[in-house]
C-alpha cells in the first residue's frame, strides 16, 4: 500500500468531535433504551432522524418494501410480520450537484436492529459509567450509528463541502439475514465505495467469510430393539455423516492457507453440528435422524459450491444406505463470502486515514458475516467493514462501547470521507 498520507485532512477535526461527544453518548443511551429487535426498527429510526435533523441533515423513513420471491440472498425463514419494519436514509450534501461527479461517492451503512436480550433484564436500560455505555446494541450496532452521526456533525460544524455524494443507510433486519441491506441495494443508487460499520475494534476488514446453514435428514429402518439385527439405525448413519462433515472441514482448513487475509485465525473455516434430533423411543431402533449445522467458508468458495460439495459427501458415500436415504436442504442463513483487493483505492484510503487518525489497524479478513457481503456481491461495490467496539461484547449480557472509541471512529470516518469525496472548506 503506497502513497499513504499520514495527516488529518483538517487538524481541527478531533477537537470538534470531542466537543460533541457528550451529545453523542446521550444519543446512544436514547437509542439503546429503545427495544428495536429485528423487524421493529421504526421507533429507534425516529429518534435518530431527530438527531440528524438537529445537525441540518434531512432523513427519510421507508417501510420495508416487498422482496423478490425466492431471492437467493434472502434467508428462507419468513420476515417479521410487523409494520415497524424499514430503513432510514440520509446523506451529506455535495458542494454543487453539477460537479458532484468530480468527487467519489460513498455509502456509510450500519443496522438498527438488535438481537433479543435473553435473561439480561437491564439490557434496554442503558448505563453510562467509567467511560463506557452498556446496553443491548451499544456496540452492535447503535454505537456505529452514533459514530456516523458524530462524524456528520463534525463536518457540518467545520463547514466542510464535498464534491462527492455521501449516502447514509441505517437498515433493519440485519440480525435475521440482511433484508434491510438488500432493500437498500435494490432501491438506492450505487456508490464508488461502501463502509459497513460493525464492531471490529478499529480493524479494517476488506474481506469476510461466508456462512451457510444446512439440514441433513437420514431415514433408517425402525424395529423393536429385540429385532435390532433387522433394522437400520439412523443414529448410526448420522455418526457416519458427522465423520464425513468433519473430514470436509479438514479439507476446508487445508485449503484456507491460500487465503492469507484469514491466516491469523486459528480456525478460519468451520463445519459445526448445532443440533441432532433422532429416534422416538429408547427400545426402538431409530428410524429417523436430523442434523442441523453450519459451514463457514472463505472467498475462494460461494454458496452454490458449498451446497454441491455437501451433497456430494453423502450421494457418493461408500455407505450405500446413507447415499440412498438422505435429504439435504439449506434453510436459514445464506451469507456469501467476499473480498475487496488490498490495493483498491477504498482500502488504501482507509488505511491512510486510520494511521493519520492515530489508529494502527490490522488489515485482514473478518471471521464473521454481515451486511457487507450484499453490497460487495449483490451490489457489486467495493466494500470494507470497520467500526468501534469489540465483537466479543456483541450479543453478550455485558455489551458495551467506550466513549473514546466512538470519538476516534468518528474522526476516522469524517477524515476518510474528506479524502474520498474531494472536499473543500
Amino acid at each position: 500500500m503506497r502513497n499513504l498520507v499520514f495527516k488529518l485532512v483538517n487538524p481541527d477535526l478531533s477537537q470538534v468531535i470531542h466537543s460533541r461527544l457528550n451529545q453523542a453518548t446521550a444519543l446512544l443511551c436514547d437509542l439503546v433504551s429503545i427495544r428495536s429487535i429485528s423487524g421493529y426498527e421504526r421507533k429507534v429510526a425516529a429518534r435518530l432522524a431527530e438527531a440528524l435533523s438537529s445537525i441540518g441533515l434531512p432523513s427519510q423513513w421507508e417501510p420495508m418494501p416487498p422482496m423478490p420471491p425466492n431471492d437467493p440472498d434472502l434467508p428462507s425463514s419468513p420476515p417479521t410480520d410487523s409494520d415497524e419494519r424499514g430503513n432510514l436514509y440520509s446523506g451529506f450534501p455535495t458542494r454543487n450537484q453539477s460537479i458532484s461527479n468530480h468527487g467519489r461517492s460513498i455509502i456509510l451503512q450500519t443496522h438498527l436492529d438488535v438481537v433479543p436480550a435473553g435473561e439480561w433484564g437491564e439490557a434496554f436500560t442503558p448505563i453510562h459509567r467509567d467511560g463506557r455505555i452498556y446496553g443491548r446494541g451499544a456496540c452492535d450496532c447503535k454505537g456505529q450509528a452514533v459514530v456516523i452521526w458524530l462524524a456528520m456533525a463534525a463536518l457540518r460544524d467545520l463547514a466542510i463541502e464535498l464534491n462527492g455524494r455521501v449516502d447514509i443507510q441505517f437498515v433493519g433486519e440485519e440480525e435475521i439475514g440482511g433484508i434491510g441491506a438488500l432493500a437498500a441495494i435494490l432501491n438506492r443508487p450505487r456508490a464508488d465505495g461502501v463502509i459497513v460499520l460493525e464492531p471490529t475494534s478499529m480493524n479494517i476488514h476488506p474481506a469476510c467469510r461466508g456462512a451457510l446453514w444446512f439440514r441433513l435428514k437420514i431415514t433408517g429402518k425402525s424395529t423393536h430393539m429385540g429385532r435390532k439385527y433387522e433394522g437400520i439405525n439412523a443414529i448410526d448413519k448420522a455418526v457416519i455423516a458427522i465423520a464425513k462433515l468433519y473430514k470436509y472441514e479438514k479439507q476446508l482448513l487445508e485449503e484456507s492457507v491460500k487465503q492469507p487475509l484469514f491466516s491469523n485465525y486459528p480456525m478460519p473455516v468451520q463445519v459445526n453440528i448445532g443440533q441432532l434430533n433422532a429416534g422416538e423411543w429408547p427400545s426402538m431402533v431409530a428410524g429417523k435422524a436430523t442434523l442441523e449445522g453450519g459451514v463457514g467458508f472463505l472467498p475462494d468458495r460461494d454458496i452454490k459450491t458449498v451446497e454441491q460439495e455437501l451433497n456430494s459427501l453423502f450421494s457418493t458415500s461408500d455407505d450405500n444406505w446413507l447415499s440412498d436415504h438422505f435429504e439435504l436442504d439449506f434453510p436459514g442463513l445464506r451469507n456469501e463470502a467476499f473480498s475487496t483487493p488490498l490495493d483498491h483505492p477504498l482500502v488504501t484510503t482507509l488505511v491512510a486515514s486510520a494511521h493519520s487518525t492515530g489508529i494502527a489497524p490490522v488489515v485482514r479478513g473478518w471471521n464473521a458475516s454481515c451486511d457487507a457481503r450484499l453490497y460487495a456481491r449483490r451490489g457489486n461495490m467495493p466494500t470494507v467493514v470497520f467500526g468501534a467496539g469489540d465483537m466479543g461484547a456483541a450479543h453478550s449480557s455485558n455489551e458495551f462501547i467506550n466513549d473514546e472509541a466512538i470519538a476516534l471512529a468518528a474522526t476516522f470516518i469524517a477524515n476518510t470521507i474528506m479524502q474520498w469525496c474531494n472536499y473543500s472548506s
